[in-house]
């Protein structure tokens, strides 16, 4: 089986203009963000689905409603942003002069943030939540699905199981931002159609 797989960027937070890690901590869409969302989709800029994902932080479960109003949400935990851990809803300036912020950064960059969470476990949450999503598609055969998450979560699927192999950086994705898919459901495997 085979289905369009479209992953979307939820809409910018306050937290986001103040160059926060926002993380886990569950701040709402800015209003600016909202109506950006609503614009593109009146516009037709987003991609027709059967099923929406999305993350269980309201700035993705309202940027979800903002694409698509009358469609039901589907929350999947494992789309959650990442844990930044102590550094959540800091700048990169308030960390910087922080022993804790020192001490992490001469480590291995694959050892957990303080108190948050390691990339390799962030990468295998995001693979479970790919095969949640293929499993729903499977089981209702469905020829779209639409996701709505965080730029890393994006970036860490595609990495992970994209065809050719890709890099987080090959596809930057500014808010409310897409990439559509064609996914495998046997292979786990992703194909980039294009970028919106």
């Amino acid at each position: 089986m085979e289905f369009i797989l479209t992953f979307i960027r939820g809409a910018f937070t306050q937290a986001d203009r103040e160059d926060r890690f926002p993380g886990r901590i569950d701040c709402p869409p800015h209003p600016d963000g909202i109506a950006r969302l609503r614009e593109k989709a009146r516009l037709g800029l987003y991609p027709k689905t059967a099923a929406v994902f999305s993350s269980p932080l309201i700035r993705c479960v309202e940027s979800a409603r903002a694409i698509y109003p009358n469609a039901e949400i589907i929350i999947a935990e494992q789309l959650t942003a990442f844990d930044y851990g102590a550094f959540s809803g800091k700048t990169y300036g308030d960390i910087i002069s922080q022993e804790q912020f020192k001490d992490w950064a001469k480590a291995d960059y694959l050892q957990a943030f303080p108190q948050g969470e390691t990339p390799h476990a962030f990468i295998a949450r995001c693979g479970e939540a790919l095969h949640t999503i293929i499993a729903h598609a499977q089981k209702e055969v469905l020829q779209s699905v639409s996701v709505i998450t965080h730029h890393a979560v994006i970036g860490a699927i595609l990495q992970r199981y994209s065809v050719p192999h890709c890099f987080y950086r090959d596809y930057p994705l500014g808010f409310g931002g897409g990439i559509s898919a064609t996914c495998k459901a046997q292979s786990a495997s992703l194909r980039v159609l294009e970028t919106f």
